[in-house]
């Protein structure tokens, strides 16, 4: 099978999910089927993890006594449980012009409808078909996996892990994920707690303002270290209009080339730096 289209470099959001009085199978519930698909519906979402919780499944609990009574096999069911809870397909009809899909929409998320439609085969005896709740308990219960349950601040929780696409701005996407959890968090039960537990946006930001920083200071000692050891304002003028040029005309290529600034390329440029002030 294929993989989202991402990396664990694209990790960037962290969303713990808590609550008093919900259930964490309830709260599982609604980190799959509600919060999850909001998410991947945003563009630059690759992938939308869910950790933690009770995932909520239908058990259906035989009971050996009533199938020996009724005669019935477990191999009787096992075909019948494949085939139940699925829609079926009825083609196409066509009428005056018009195409009609035809679709027998049978599953369902409730148990009492489950239940009673199966059924094995007619009773030998009476001629009364014998029917899945005659032989077993259906009931939705949580499926108890071995695993540490996460946690957020020492609170049992259901983790959601967001991984972005490649080439997709961490910043904006970071804002648009944020708008859709406010959202969302409308509609939640009130108890339901949507909280960021790791975000790489405050990172991102701080990166930005140290490497401002950086290049200033890094610029002033460049022209302290260049003047001391050459004692030349020409040549040191020399350096100091190269090293700007040269990052200037390295942004825009990788620009107009539609690649983006990243830590390999900053990277590089600051290895290059160094070349640059000897050639110069």
């Amino acid at each position: 099978t294929l993989g989202p289209q991402s990396s664990i470099l694209g990790e960037m959001l962290i969303v713990g999910l808590t609550a008093d009085s919900t259930s964490m199978l309830d709260l599982r519930t609604i980190a799959d089927w509600t919060i999850r698909p909001r998410l991947l519906s945003t563009g630059g979402v690759a992938q939308v993890a869910v950790l933690g919780g009770d995932i909520k499944e239908y058990q259906v609990q035989l009971d050996p006594e009533r199938m020996r009574h009724y005669g019935v096999t477990l191999s009787e069911v096992m075909n019948i449980t494949r085939e139940m809870n699925l829609n079926a397909n009825g083609g196409v009809l066509y009428e005056y012009g018009n195409e009609y899909i035809v679709r027998g929409v049978l599953s369902t998320d409730k148990v009492d409808q489950n239940t009673p439609r199966p059924w094995m085969r007619s009773n030998g005896v009476s001629g009364a078909p014998i029917l899945l709740e005659d032989i077993a308990d259906v009931k939705s219960e949580p499926n108890f996996l071995n695993w540490v349950p996460p946690s957020e601040r020492g609170k049992h929780a259901v983790l959601l892990t967001v991984t972005k696409q490649p080439a997709t701005s961490t910043l904006e996407l970071t804002d648009k994920l944020e708008a859709s959890l406010q959202d969302l968090q409308k509609n939640l039960p009130a108890d339901v707690k949507v909280p960021q537990t790791s975000s790489v946006k405050p990172f991102h930001r701080k990166f930005h303002r140290k490497r401002s920083e950086a290049l200033l200071e890094g610029g002033i000692f460049v022209v302290i270290v260049l003047f001391l050891f050459l004692a030349n304002v020409r040549t040191t003028l020399i350096s100091l209009v190269t090293l700007p040029l040269s990052l200037l005309v390295s942004i825009l290529t990788l620009h107009y080339m539609g690649l983006t600034i990243n830590t390999m390329s900053l990277g590089g440029m600051a290895i290059a730096i160094g070349s640059l002030v000897d050639d110069a």
